[in-house]
């Protein structure tokens, strides 16, 4: 492709390297303020053990900004040298473009001459003849010079833009290479993820964003494999906290947060922290309806205290799971897994049904709690997709890999486990626990759209407990057409063709009130499919997750063991 030499502005070029000059300076003074400290800490003035420990460290540190300094002034002296050679080139260019015009001027001129004289037959007018066409094939002579000259230009000015783009992309800039894909494919689960741990903190940036890295860390597929090598690199502290943790586990969270946020079997205090940054920088880059989704996340986590986003997977729209309370931690965990039309330009909505829910449950239980508004999969959108399989199989594997990090990063202190489905969710969520126990003690279904067939009953869900809560049918929400009660899940379970109710008895689930409780204003009954309707719009409107509604009420006693089972 070719390029214009005259085109760039070598002012703001220049600038930027005289900046960058100036911060290399500033990052390697802090380097020496760094080793000044560390020299002064002598045995006379500091007898604390922790002295060595302070000295090594700060000698590593400046060791790491040292090479930072270095990258930096490698950085500002390649766009000097470029905005020196751009600056002669743009120089080159103007003189050859005048002398081009010129000599343009000079043809245009000597043909006309050659057109007046053309009709002319005397001697004096055929000399000039002769003078003119000589003077034509030394204009185009020049002509083609200056041609040759141009092209020249453009290939120098090619020239000096990979140059500039191979320093900027070079090692002595961006700092260690990645591995070869060779190399890391090589290794084992155990010896990749202990070469990852290594690398200076400084490298893991450009390592993180590496295509051998990504897939090679892609390939471990048992997260108790992460859960014990990050624990590992917590020392004492084990897997950390966010008040408490190790450097090794620091940098990995500064360096690599797009990998390690959805990294399942590390803690998720470090998970929520990669996530952040991640959703910081997704902020700067997304556009259209992403960014809708990404404000939407951010938002959530300002919405309720001890918000942590646990997932954030960056996609179209991108994929997110949001947990109330500390999932490290919490002796009773739940996960929301939402039905149609729950994407995260509506994760505010999801995570009020988890809030609604985590409220409810501690008036029921002294345990810590903390539930997920999980957003990890693509939803249907309605009809004719929520009435196919594909988005519930697809979504049931990334339902149980969490469920599988989960239980790897809590070990054998994870308390209880219990999953809460909605809609869709129901559909996504049975087949997760058909195929596998991942040892969820509650598994509820809340206006199901339909469980598969091939799952016929409760016994096939992996659960200690099944729960079934079904608002009464009606055509349409709210009483559309007759009684008030849920107009959609009916339509779900038929419309599929290849699914059945779970709030049959012959399901066999043990099933929760809904319809409410006459005369308790705590105890309102369902009155639509959605998981939240009640608002000052719809004040006599209930969804399945509102407040003050029988359901959420019998919701929670089931997943803190209060709710008589079958």
């Amino acid at each position: 492709m070719s390029v214009d030499p005259m085109s760039g502005d070598v002012d703001s070029i220049r600038r930027l390297a005289q900046v960058l000059d100036q911060r290399a300076i500033s990052v390697d003074n802090a380097g020496e303020s760094i080793s000044t400290a560390a020299s002064s800490a002598t045995s006379s003035v500091w007898e604390a053990a922790s002295r060595t420990a302070f000295t090594a460290k700060a000698q590593e540190l400046r060791t790491q900004v040292g090479r930072v300094s270095s990258r930096i002034d490698t950085v500002a002296f390649a766009l000097s040298d470029y905005a020196a050679k751009l600056e002669q080139i743009q120089s080159d260019a103007r003189t050859i473009k005048a002398a081009q015009l010129r000599n343009d001027q000079d043809i245009a001129s000597n043909t006309r001459t050659l057109d007046r004289l053309s009709t002319a037959d005397d001697d004096q007018s055929m000399t000039e003849v002769v003078t003119a066409s000589a003077l034509g094939v030394a204009y185009q002579t020049t002509k083609l010079a200056l041609d040759r000259s141009w092209n020249d230009l453009v290939a120098r000015r090619q020239s000096a833009d990979a140059a500039v783009v191979a320093k900027l992309q070079g090692d002595e800039a961006l700092g260690t290479p990645p591995p070869s894909a060779s190399a890391v494919d090589g290794m084992s689960d155990a010896a990749f993820l202990a070469w990852l741990a290594s690398q200076p903190a400084d490298a893991l940036p450009r390592i993180g964003l590496d295509k051998a890295v990504t897939d090679r860390l892609g390939q471990i597929r048992d997260p108790k494999v992460i859960a014990d090598w990050w624990n590992s690199l917590g020392g004492p502290d084990g897997k950390g906290s966010a008040s408490t943790h190790s450097d090794a586990q620091q940098a990995l969270v500064d360096g690599v947060p797009l990998l390690l946020g959805n990294l399942n079997g590390v803690a998720y205090w470090a998970r929520d922290k990669a996530n952040r940054t991640t959703l910081e920088s997704q902020l700067k880059t997304a556009s259209g309806q992403d960014v809708v989704a990404y404000k939407n996340i951010k938002s959530s986590l300002k919405k309720f205290k001890g918000v942590s986003l646990i997932t954030l997977q960056p996609d179209h729209p991108p994929l997110a799971a949001v947990a109330i309370g500390n999932l490290d931690t919490a002796q009773n965990v739940t996960y929301v897994v939402p039905g149609m039309n729950s994407d995260t330009p509506n994760t505010t909505v999801v995570e009020r049904a988890a809030y609604d829910l985590r409220r409810q449950q501690r008036a029921w239980t002294e345990e810590s709690t903390a539930v997920v508004a999980w957003l990890n999969y693509k939803t249907p959108g309605g009809p004719p997709a929520v009435l196919h399989g594909d988005m519930a199989r697809a979504g049931a594997e990334r339902l149980g890999d969490d469920l599988a990090g989960f239980n790897a990063t809590r070990g054998d202190g994870k308390g209880h486990l219990n999953v809460v489905a909605h809609s869709y969710g129901t559909t996504t969520s049975s087949i997760t626990l058909a195929e596998r126990d991942y040892g969820v003690d509650n598994w509820v279904s809340a206006g199901s759209a339909g469980i598969e067939q091939d799952i016929p009953t409760a016994a096939d869900i992996h659960a200690d407990h099944v729960f079934v809560a079904q608002a009464p049918r009606s055509i349409g929400d709210d009483g559309l057409l007759g009684k008030k009660g849920d107009g959609w899940s009916w339509l779900g379970q038929m419309g599929s063709m290849t699914r059945h109710d779970p709030a049959s008895p012959s399901f066999g689930g043990t099933y929760l009130a809904t319809a409410g409780v006459p005369r308790l204003d705590d105890m309102h009954g369902v009155t639509t499919h959605d998981p939240l309707a009640n608002s000052a719009s719809r004040p006599n409107s209930y969804g399945y997750f509102d407040m003050d509604t029988e359901s959420l009420n019998n919701m929670a006693r089931a997943t803190t063991g209060n709710f008589p089972t079958r």
